[in-house]
């Protein structure tokens, strides 16, 4: 009987055991289970993030590009120290943004507002997107692009943007977490601020250090919310789960969870000089049709080729840069034909031009057949347009009256120095010692 008694007391501890074992199973599994919803949301949300700062990068890098009167140049934020507060239009101002770049730091402007250059009501972003948590992504944006409302001393109100004068300016600066350089070439950035932290109250007009974050390490502080010099430095942090409350080189409290993307000007230059030079095909096209009413009689404007002031087409030019004005039998491409900004931004100067024998006032027509043009293996082409990019240092130095310091190989060259009719190829590949840019105008 005893043995009895013992064994059912061993079946029952057994099965206690058993009992408690399963509930411990099932904790742990549901502990584990909910590790990983958690992981997952904050994977989630961070795809969500890093996709809506690259649609607003490009909705922004595409908005400058098509700028109809100015392009290049980027809208003001939408400041909350303005009236109205944070309400997603372009705030523009009456002070020198040079001077001044608390100006240009706010929220990233969703809606076309009036007063604005550019950014009339009818020529925001058209998009909406935010940092995942309802707030609106921020933007800050270097001087070298923007309009000046309070020309002084006979300043221009608007800044000269293409290739060359861009290349040499100052630019913003992105550092990561350990405080290194990750570009000294940033024309904007953009920064999802993120959950506001402790220290952090937002409202309609909340500073930015309500939105933008700031910290310490190894004494140094590092802040978003700021913005003082035309090489601000905006930082690329490590958002606080990421960092052990064991590493002694952060000062705590440690809070910081904005996320950035940036536009560098050499992004924004590349895709400029395709806009330019698409448009200049567009003009000269406009221009060919224009030239006659009969198409066999049609023909483009002969050539500038003075490289440092030129403008003016020359009698039987078939090589050189874009005639804005003429001193030969053809008329020069002058508004309305091509735009005003085209001169006002000196793109004449690093936009190179070359047509057919065929297709000229003398010929017309573009009807012969041994005096086209080729285009890498595109033959019996009628002209061509070949945008220089900028200077590519130590080789090249401008202003010059030298092709070699405008174009990058001796092929495009060559039609000036020995009447080659080969070009290098469109979409021949951008590198550190090349940016030449071919566009075929016809056909």
């Amino acid at each position: 009987m005893t043995n009895v008694r013992f064994s059912n007391r061993i079946r029952q501890n057994g099965a206690a055991l058993i009992i408690i074992v399963f509930i411990l199973a099932i904790a742990f599994t549901s502990y584990i289970l909910k590790e990983m919803s958690a992981e997952n949301i904050r994977l989630e949300h961070q795809q969500l993030v890093t996709k809506n700062l690259n649609i607003a990068k490009k909705a922004l890098l595409a908005w400058a590009v098509a700028n109809r009167d100015y392009p290049g140049q980027m809208p003001y934020p939408d400041r909350g120290t303005d009236a109205g507060g944070y309400d997603g239009k372009s705030d523009c101002s009456g002070s020198n943004p040079i001077n001044n770049q608390s100006l240009l730091i706010g929220q990233l402007p969703m809606y076309g507002s009036t007063g604005c250059i550019g950014f009339s009501v009818n020529e925001g972003l058209a998009t909406e997107v935010d940092d995942g948590y309802g707030n609106r992504l921020w933007y800050a944006v270097s001087p070298n692009l923007m309009h000046n409302y309070a020309p002084t001393g006979g300043q221009l109100s608007d800044p000269v943007i293409n290739s060359d004068t861009m290349h040499s300016a100052t630019w913003l600066r992105v550092l990561d977490n350990n405080g290194n350089l990750v570009s000294d070439r940033v024309a904007v950035v953009i920064i999802a601020p993120g959950e506001a932290l402790s220290n952090q109250s937002r409202s309609l007009n909340a500073t930015s250090d309500q939105y933008l974050d700031t910290f310490q390490k190894n004494g140094i502080t590092y802040s978003n919310s700021n913005y003082d010099a035309p090489d601000e430095d905006f930082i690329m942090g490590a958002p606080m789960d990421k960092v052990s409350e064991d590493d002694a080189s952060y000062t705590r409290p440690y809070l910081f969870n904005d996320q950035l993307v940036y536009i560098t000007i050499d992004e924004l230059m590349v895709a400029l000089e395709k806009r330019v030079a698409r448009q200049v095909v567009a003009s000269l096209n406009a221009y060919y049709v224009n030239s006659d009413p009969n198409p066999l009689n049609r023909y483009y404007p002969y050539a500038a080729v003075e490289l440092i002031n030129g403008k003016a087409c020359i009698e039987n030019q078939m090589f050189g840069q874009v005639p804005l004005e003429s001193a030969c039998s053809t008329p020069a491409l002058t508004a309305p034909l091509i735009p005003t900004w085209f001169d006002e931004n000196d793109w004449e100067k690093l936009i190179f031009y070359t047509l057919s024998s065929d297709c000229t006032f003398v010929k017309r027509g573009c009807i012969g057949s041994s005096e086209k043009l080729t285009v890498g293996s595109i033959i019996n082409v009628n002209a061509l347009v070949i945008s220089t990019g900028n200077a590519i240092s130590p080789m090249q130095n401008r202003p010059s009256t030298s092709l070699s310091d405008y174009l990058d190989s001796t092929e495009n060259i060559n039609r000036q120095t020995s009447n080659d009719l080969v070009f290098d190829a469109v979409g021949t590949p951008l590198t550190n010692n090349y940016n030449d840019q071919m566009f075929i105008v016809a056909p």
